[in-house]
């Protein structure tokens, strides 16, 4: 098995896509309807992605992405995980229940938490918001190589507080302490 790169936390342009419309009502109740949705047999009535690449909408790249990086059950990222669509679908449809909840529905705000040693989804419930944690293993280094991030000027909102470590892709928010470093990470130029 190849080594891997160590746990990190993300948004993505996929994600911030699913926000977009997990936070409007109209396209939130369609999209559910969508994954929720079963045929006579019990069977899903669409396969997850398919709705994605509709409902967010996904381009074919991203699209590929997941059926094969995330979904396949041989050649996906995480085989032994699998089946993660399952895992994936049942946990948006129990996220978006616990957003509607509430009157007004609460915001969804999504993340992928890569290098645990499981593949789940969380969500953490406040009075305004449902935060959905994305946990799987980490992906492996020949799938995550390093984009070009020479004159970045986007950066993600999420900040960390680690031991100093920053590598590329990482812009350093506050001058290092003793032993620590303030980063966000930067989005790759294409």
């Amino acid at each position: 098995m190849s080594p891997a790169i160590p746990g990190h936390v993300a948004k993505g342009e996929i994600l911030r896509k699913l926000d977009e419309v997990l936070n409007d009502a109209a396209r939130r109740a369609q999209f559910l309807a969508r994954i929720r949705a079963k045929k006579p047999d019990g069977s899903w009535s669409e396969g997850l992605v398919e709705v994605a690449a509709s409902a967010l909408p996904l381009t074919p790249a991203e699209r590929t992405h997941l059926a094969e990086d995330w979904f396949d059950e041989c050649g996906s990222w995480w085989p032994r995980f699998q089946p993660t669509d399952v895992v994936l679908r049942l946990g948006l449809i129990q996220a978006i229940g616990l957003a509607t909840r509430s009157a007004p529905a609460a915001r969804l705000d999504c993340y992928w938490v890569c290098g645990v040693e499981a593949f789940e989804l969380v969500s953490c419930v406040a009075p305004t918001q449902v935060t959905v944690l994305i946990f799987t293993p980490s992906a492996p280094v020949s799938e995550r190589l390093r984009r070009d991030f020479t004159h970045s000027a986007q950066r993600v909102e999420i900040y960390t507080v680690r031991r100093r470590s920053r590598g590329p892709g990482e812009f350093q928010v506050q001058a290092d302490e003793e032993f620590c470093e303030f980063v966000q990470p930067l989005i790759a130029r294409r």
